[in-house]
């Protein structure tokens, strides 16, 4: 019977524990309501279509760094649809292989609660391109504060990449005394008399 009764204070303690956090978040919710005149569900409704619409990609990510969401951006840019990614690792469909350690020590940079902001990363799209993004990730974490996911964004620099190396070619192929910094050249218009 003293067993019986321990089960049953730990019963009630988790119950009463259980309703403070409803609550709590009762309360939450009428403050969220209160502070921004709208209902969470708007406010949900709202961010989902800001992440629909948006033009940089986006990647959602649980803890264990499999995928659970892609915006139509992020579609474009890699070729996969949602469904084509949903529940796989991000390593293993836009990562090649000899950058899987890189991305474990980002995540795990990730977990310890660091935000990697404007990461460089060569990515490779569903169709075999190359792709070179600009990344931005921020740690998700839960009300007890565990880790939960990451929210990844990125810009697709590919194309300024390319164009940038361009330019270095042709400056290099300039006869060395243009490629000095120091010479200044002066254009002047034709002269019309």
């Amino acid at each position: 019977e003293y067993a019986g009764q321990r089960r049953a204070r730990g019963l009630a303690d988790r119950l009463q524990s259980e309703m403070a956090q409803r609550q709590h978040a009762e309360e939450e919710l009428l403050r969220i309501e209160a502070v921004y005149r709208v209902a969470p569900s708007q406010i949900l409704e709202r961010l989902r279509l800001q992440l629909e619409l948006m033009p940089i990609p986006c990647i959602l990510e649980d803890q264990d760094c499999l995928v659970t969401y892609i915006n139509p951006a992020a579609e474009h840019v890699f070729g996969y649809t949602l469904e084509a990614m949903a529940q796989r690792h991000l390593r293993e469909t836009i990562f090649d292989k000899k950058d899987w350690p890189l991305v474990d020590s980002i995540l795990a940079r990730l977990r310890n609660g660091e935000v990697i902001a404007g990461t460089e990363a060569s990515n490779i799209a569903k169709d075999g391109r190359n792709l070179t993004l600009e990344w931005y990730m921020t740690p998700l974490f839960d009300d007890h504060h565990d880790f939960i996911g990451t929210m990844s964004m990125a810009r697709d620099i590919t194309e300024f990449k390319r164009s940038e190396g361009a330019l270095r070619e042709r400056e290099q192929r300039l006869p060395p005394a243009l490629q000095d910094p120091g010479v200044k050249i002066k254009c002047q218009p034709p002269m019309v008399y």
